[in-house]
């Protein structure tokens, strides 16, 4: 499909600007399911077969001896938004480089493309929910530039069903990450071995029995790692599978940081917050309740 608006070496996010909405996505797919009656721009391989409702389309590949290849619509979409966010970070790149290393100006613009790719998903958050493989590209170029520039938090690609276990994974995802000084929050195993106890605890609604408890989190202290778990009862909708007490339970019994701190402390305390937050805390642990 033609683009109407490209991204440019001052503005290299406008074409995802452009795309994520409900409209233009619309019309890709009349253009992938080749449907004349909807839309006028000719595919460069007109389909022989196009098949919505399971969302696939047949056409003859000359790259391929003209043999019929099937192509699912996300295969199509995500060869689509690769090609863009990788002409999206060139731009950047060359952007970046002309300013001087380390200056405040490079480190503001760097962190205005991280801020206005996370407004542009907080914008579509339904939008998302609907094509989830949409936010691939908004990680691919978040990471990038966190891994390259400023030893920011990476964010995993994972597309769950469960609303549950995305939620996981949403709230507690920044603790497999780098903290602001680029030094892990919690090594591999340990993040693998807590997003499996939450997705146990999410399951059965019963605390898991720990083999281990969590050492000191690195850039994580006890105010943001309450108001994490706290963020994730409220977010679970305060469903009474999830008691507050039970939420509080696990905190204490796999976290090393509070195991001197009560129950009561840590249920009363919940909903306190440190004073600054550090950047690389996700915006969903940093909403008001």
């Amino acid at each position: 499909m033609k683009i109407k608006i490209h991204s440019t070496e001052t503005e290299p996010l406008n074409f995802f600007k452009w795309f994520f909405n409900s409209e233009t996505i619309a019309k890709y797919y009349d253009w992938f399911f080749d449907d004349k009656n909807t839309q006028y721009e000719p595919r460069l391989n007109p389909s022989q077969k196009s098949n919505r409702l399971d969302g696939y389309i047949e056409y003859l590949c000359p790259n391929n001896n003209f043999e019929l290849v099937k192509v699912t619509i996300e295969e199509s979409l995500d060869k689509y938004l690769s090609v863009q966010s990788s002409s999206t970070i060139k731009l950047i790149t060359n952007n970046v480089n002309e300013l001087i290393k380390d200056s405040k100006e490079y480190q503001n613009q760097l962190e205005f493309y991280i801020k206005e790719l996370n407004d542009l998903e907080d914008s579509q958050k339904e939008l998302i929910q609907q094509y989830p493989f949409l936010v691939k590209p908004i990680i691919d170029i978040q990471n990038y530039i966190n891994r390259r520039y400023l030893k920011g938090s990476i964010r995993e690609y994972n597309i769950i069903e469960n609303k549950n276990e995305k939620l996981i994974y949403e709230i507690f995802s920044y603790l497999g990450g780098v903290n602001d000084n680029g030094n892990k929050v919690l090594n591999n195993n340990d993040y693998d071995y807590l997003i499996q106890s939450l997705k146990s605890f999410i399951a059965t609604g019963e605390v898991p029995i720990f083999k281990k408890k969590f050492s000191k989190l690195n850039g994580v202290c006890n105010l943001t790692l309450r108001r994490t778990f706290y963020m994730f009862w409220k977010k679970l909708g305060e469903d009474e599978k999830y008691p507050r007490d039970k939420i509080v339970k696990f905190l204490k019994l796999a976290f090393e940081q509070v195991e001197i701190t009560s129950e009561k402390t840590l249920y009363d305390g919940l909903t306190k917050k440190p004073l600054k937050w550090k950047k690389f805390i996700p915006k969903i642990v940093k909403e008001l309740p």
